[in-house]
């Protein structure tokens, strides 16, 4: 099965990658449980904060199941939440300043860090998200 998901990432151009430390993935959920719980206690405007629970179940989600759906289901959640920062980019810059939301972007961040298709867009989000957070809001 190995040899065909080889042969399968060769002809699709993508290289196997390594996996993520099991260690790594604990420490993570640990985060996301931490986030969450604090994102829940806060004082933050409840669509923003619906939309950030909704993003660290999704990544809970994925790192639970990360054994079976490995860096695909991490790589599509980290897509979408960085395309959900762009979309309500107004509420975020809003509340940029937010322990809750600082919290968020240092979990994206840390994810980054360990998963290992994310160096490729590590420099891009890292330079574009703070920028994103500094926009005035639209009117």
């Amino acid at each position: 099965m190995a040899l065909l998901e080889a042969g399968a990432d060769k002809i699709s151009g993508r290289e196997m990658e390594p996996d993520i430390d099991a260690a790594d993935i604990a420490s993570m959920l640990e985060a996301v449980s931490r986030l969450s719980k604090k994102v829940r206690d806060s004082a933050l405007d409840q669509a923003l904060k619906r939309i950030l629970l909704d993003l660290l179940r999704a990544m809970e989600d994925s790192l639970v199941h990360y054994r079976a759906r490995g860096n695909d289901g991490l790589r599509a959640e980290m897509q979408r939440a960085i395309g959900t920062i762009v979309m309500n980019s107004t509420m975020f810059q809003r509340n940029k300043d937010d322990e809750s939301v600082k919290g968020f972007c240092n979990l994206l961040q840390r994810l980054m860090e360990i998963i290992p298709f994310a160096n490729s867009v590590k420099e891009f989000v890292s330079q574009t998200l703070p920028v994103l957070l500094m926009l005035p809001p639209a009117s």
